[in-house]
């Protein structure tokens, strides 16, 4: 018995799911285009479409959808590539389209969880990172035994954790 993790303080309890679903569809809005910075970092074309990034012209930002673990389109979020609208929004945040905005509590999913879930049951073991395109490098060069995930952010939450112990 370890008695180094009292594993009853890590279950959710007050934990709302993700309940949000968004129809995929919206993503034939954009078009199947890898800026050429992120080409220059190693990211593939193939990686790209399997994690369904897309580009949005008129906003010049990349699409980074995001599913939970079943496949659901939980939530979009955008890269920018204007200096204007970095400094205003920042590099990264929701998708805000016709009036919505396309956002997930961050928290509560890891990004490539969906994509990498047979190598992470596999090996038993994760590599969680900050940000979706250190996912997507992996991806390209460890292809089916990627076992990456992103938090989005600077802090793993136990919810984040209970997702991949769960696996």
């Amino acid at each position: 018995k370890n008695n180094l993790i009292d594993k009853s303080k890590y279950e959710l309890k007050n934990q709302i799911p993700i309940n949000t679903y968004y129809p995929s569809i919206i993503l034939d809005r954009f078009i199947d285009y890898l800026p050429y910075s992120w080409k220059k970092d190693g990211i593939t074309e193939e990686a790209m479409r399997l994690f369904d990034i897309k580009f949005y012209i008129a906003a010049n930002a990349s699409i980074l959808p995001h599913f939970d673990k079943d496949g659901n389109l939980i939530g979009i979020r955008c890269r920018e590539f204007s200096k204007e609208k970095i400094e205003e929004y920042g590099k990264y945040h929701p998708l805000y389209l016709n009036g919505e905005i396309y956002s997930h509590p961050l928290s509560q999913n890891l990004y490539g969880i969906y994509q990498n879930e047979a190598a992470i049951r596999k090996y038993r073991r994760a590599v969680i990172v900050e940000g979706e395109k250190s996912v997507l490098l992996d991806k390209v060069y460890n292809q089916d035994d990627s076992f990456v995930v992103a938090c989005c952010g600077h802090q793993i939450g136990i919810y984040q954790v209970n997702l991949l112990t769960k696996l």
